[in-house]
């Protein structure tokens, strides 16, 4: 029997704490959400471990919807891009890891769920002992975080203000172009530096 070339890898997506904890006291049931080529693209999983392991090749996003046991909370949704090659294509015997860290922050819950929340889970045995999270447990450095994100705020108003600079030029323009086409102000300065 001729092997499926489009089944060359055997991968795993899981939700789990970092240091493997039993997130069941709180998680109800997580959800992942596969490419449509997956026989049952949708997958539940009600008790940890909360993964799945599939068989394929390529990359594509897996949606995972984490649900919890207060109905009052709304579920989270992560995207997680899955490759299944190294960055720079190269084949290799060693596994893939691609790991990311997430916190999920309930504000103001309900005190029973609250309750849930401060009970100390237990650690559970992994089948994935000999990988640990790629970067420890959190890469979060506020002070780096809130730098790039004021980085990121100041381009973008620099880019609106731009856009709102051509905006005001182009409406000038379609005036004029509006007042030569009823015949009126014939001599007019283009704001682009144009003649008519």
């Amino acid at each position: 029997k001729k092997s499926d070339p489009n089944k060359t890898h055997k991968w795993y997506c899981y939700v789990r704490g970092p240091n493997n904890e039993d997130l069941s006291y709180f998680i109800r049931k997580v959800t992942f959400q596969l490419h449509s080529s997956f026989d049952r693209p949708r997958r539940e999983c009600h008790k940890p471990p909360y993964e799945v392991t599939e068989y394929g090749w390529g990359e594509f996003d897996i949606i995972v919807r984490i649900h919890f046991h207060d109905p009052q909370e709304r579920h989270v949704e992560l995207f997680h891009f899955l490759r299944l090659f190294q960055g720079d294509g190269a084949l290799s015997k060693k596994p893939v890891v691609t790991e990311k860290y997430d916190e999920v922050v309930f504000t103001n819950p309900s005190e029973q769920f609250l309750k849930r929340l401060q009970k100390n889970p237990q650690v559970l045995p992994s089948p994935f002992a000999p990988y640990r999270l790629a970067e420890g447990p959190c890469d979060y450095d506020e002070e780096r975080d809130f730098r790039q994100v004021s980085d990121a705020q100041r381009k973008v108003r620099a880019e609106m203000r731009t856009i709102l600079d051509i905006y005001e030029k182009l409406e000038v323009e379609m005036r004029h172009l509006h007042d030569i086409h009823a015949g009126v102000n014939p001599t007019f300065q283009s704001p682009f530096g144009m003649d008519d």
